[in-house]
């Protein structure tokens, strides 16, 4: 309400003023990761993009209730609101099916890296492996259930039930694909997918 306030003609707190954004009027979106910030879009009538590229346990049921609880006269609600949903998810594509097998198992060492090697120690290919197969490890790559990786078709196809389950108005793409000249052609292949 606070940040609606600062972008809106009038601050909410006197005499204090965001430069440039007062005034702008820009449109405001939650983006979370769980049940309650789907309760609050739909309370405050704004769109909610769900963080399920790294938290999809609830996504299903975030869907759902954003869309029966939506208001759309809620306080921060615009003019004829309508209940926009937003659902995360990754993406690899690759030209051929081994390639993305492989570019997919990267991606996974790398987010379980990531977590095994908070507090300063890198993990080696040895500890990754382990991990694998550990009930923590396999917890850890629960969290990329909504990712998409294989051809462009497959992945088209991937995304478009995924949309459709979810009833989602839209995606917002993370591309987990490893190095540069693969994200590359991640972006390069998807690109010309019509929507």
């Amino acid at each position: 309400m606070e940040l609606h306030g600062f972008l809106s003609d009038e601050s909410p707190t006197p005499g204090v003023a965001a430069h440039p954004g007062q005034g702008t009027k820009v449109p405001l979106y939650i983006l979370g990761s769980s049940l309650f910030g789907a309760r609050l879009a739909a309370q405050l009538g704004l769109p909610y993009s769900f963080a399920s590229h790294f938290a999809p346990a609830m996504l299903h049921q975030a869907a759902q209730e954003y869309r029966a609880d939506f208001d759309p006269q809620g306080p921060l609600a615009p003019p004829n609101a309508t209940p926009w949903f937003i659902a995360a998810a990754n993406v690899i594509v690759s030209d051929d099916d081994a390639d993305a097998v492989e570019q997919r198992r990267l991606a996974e060492d790398r987010w379980l890296r990531d977590f095994l090697s908070r507090g300063g120690s890198t993990r080696s290919d040895e500890d990754l492996r382990a991990a694998r197969q550990h009930p923590q490890g396999q917890q850890l790559l629960s969290m990329l259930d909504c990712t998409f990786s294989g051809t462009q078709s497959q992945v088209e196809r991937g995304l478009d039930g995924f949309a459709s389950q979810v009833q989602a108005d839209e995606l917002i793409l993370v591309n987990m694909a490893v190095g540069e000249e693969r994200k590359r052609r991640t972006l390069e292949l998807l690109a010309p997918a019509p929507r």
